[in-house]
């Protein structure tokens, strides 16, 4: 039957995204260039995620007013858009070992002066210097990694870089509980005492990562040599900047629709009737989603193509979010629907994020992509700026054509709607996107002419 044919074909593509996302850890262990910089990325990761549920607790133990925890938030966003545009550069016309030892460094001390912060004034100079380059850490090795590996291969190490940070981090945040209790057991019952454990207990992971990339880390030559036979041959399509600025935008809208969700979601789990517990186990739901979409992300795009693929998420989006805050009921029915709408949005944008750096990479040569990576970051930053001061602002806004409380579901969906149809007209299709499509038709084609 047609739908086992199908059925047996997505089957397909699941197990070679399993063997796809495989091959790729197996390489950056098998490469001392990318195992390196990849196992301070590990070790950044799990280590931050142990004390994330109580960073905002730890600051108000050592004395920080709310407003001062947001301005901690203010800086390091500074800082983000401040000298992310330098650590591109770097990657660009350096070696890659600068932007990544300096962004470790920042990383790692700005954890450190944290952790033993002893007043407010010690958190604003631990902000400094973590907004000096501890996010562009990731970003930076992550552009490294994408210039390391072949052109073809680019969605599935973006896709593959995500998906391992956020496996390590639900692990890391899944392993609280346990640390906290066996910290409790061991007789530390001062709050501020063990919360500078768990702070500090980054710092540790970070020295280790520290260390290594600065004594062990030798990156590779990129890996430009069929990146540029494939330009001078033209077998892909040239992006115009009209099209590389449209992916830049849809990267803001997807940050800003992410943000406003994220934000004030809480809320209305509030108005559902459910508590923090509740919110937890949702959230820990959402992140295996999010992981999930990822990992689907190369075979979609060899199944669909780059264009219908980039279109269809910010649709899905944008149709979840109106279904899911539009009046949601406090009936059981009215809570199922509103969940599996908010969950189905916060997968999808997880994937449209990986979505549009691939193809904000593949749009520009290979000189550029350093600069790329931390425009995108930067532009992140704009976006989840704009959707904290719009979300919250504007959460119980009433208007005669909206409801309370709706206003910003509604042009959240609104613009990703507004992208979706922008990017179906104006996005071109890579030659490359059109044999991959082929191949895939001809995979498939093959799997149930074997069945019959």
């Amino acid at each position: 039957a047609p739908s086992l044919r199908h059925a047996s074909c997505a089957m397909e593509q699941v197990q070679h995204a399993a063997r796809e996302q495989w091959s790729l850890l197996c390489s950056m262990v098998r490469r001392p260039d990318l195992f390196v910089p990849m196992s301070g990325i590990w070790v950044a990761s799990f280590g931050g995620a142990l004390h994330a549920p109580v960073t905002t607790y730890f600051h108000m133990e050592v004395g920080a007013t709310t407003a001062q925890i947001g301005n901690f938030g203010v800086i390091k966003t500074a800082g983000v858009l401040l000298v992310s545009p330098l650590y591109g550069w770097l990657l660009d016309k350096r070696s890659a070992y600068v932007p990544a030892v300096l962004s470790a460094f920042c990383c790692t001390f700005g954890c450190l002066f944290q952790g033993f912060a002893p007043d407010v004034a010690g958190l604003y100079f631990a902000s400094v210097v973590l907004a000096l380059g501890a996010v562009n850490f990731w970003n930076t090795v992550g552009a490294y990694v994408a210039l390391a590996t072949p052109r073809d291969q680019r969605s599935v190490v973006v896709s593959g870089f995500q998906v391992q940070v956020a496996v390590l981090r639900l692990l890391g945040t899944s392993f609280y509980p346990a640390f906290d209790s066996m910290l409790l057991a061991g007789g530390l019952e001062n709050k501020l005492l063990r919360y500078r454990v768990h702070m500090s207990i980054c710092s540790f992971f970070c020295l280790f990562g520290f260390f290594y990339i600065v004594f062990c880390f030798k990156p590779a030559a990129r890996a430009e040599g069929d990146d540029k036979a494939r330009e001078t041959q033209k077998l892909d399509e040239p992006v115009q900047t009209s099209q590389l600025m449209l992916l830049l935008t849809t990267s803001i809208v997807q940050m800003f629709g992410e943000t406003v969700i994220t934000v004030l979601w809480p809320m209305h789990v509030r108005k559902l009737g459910w508590d923090s517990h509740e919110f937890a186990y949702l959230q820990l739901t959402s992140q295996l989603l999010v992981i999930a979409g990822t990992l689907v992300y190369p075979p979609l795009t060899r199944m669909l193509g780059q264009r219908a693929t980039a279109s269809a998420l910010p649709m899905i989006a944008s149709f979840t979010c109106a279904i899911a805050f539009l009046q949601p009921e406090p009936t059981l029915y009215g809570q199922v629907l509103h969940v599996c709408n908010v969950l189905t949005f916060l997968a999808v944008c997880g994937t449209m994020k990986v979505c549009y750096q691939h193809l904000a990479t593949l749009a520009v040569p290979v000189s550029q992509q350093g600069r790329i990576f931390s425009l995108l970051n930067m532009l992140g930053s704009v976006g989840s700026i704009a959707g904290n001061l719009f979300g919250t602002r504007f959460a119980d806004h009433e208007t005669s054509y909206t409801s309370k409380g709706t206003t910003p579901f509604l042009v959240a969906s609104s613009l990703f709607c507004t992208v979706g149809c922008a990017i179906v007209g104006a996005l071109s299709v890579p030659a490359t996107d059109i044999s991959l499509k082929t191949v895939e038709t001809r995979e498939c084609s093959n799997l149930a002419e074997a069945e019959k």
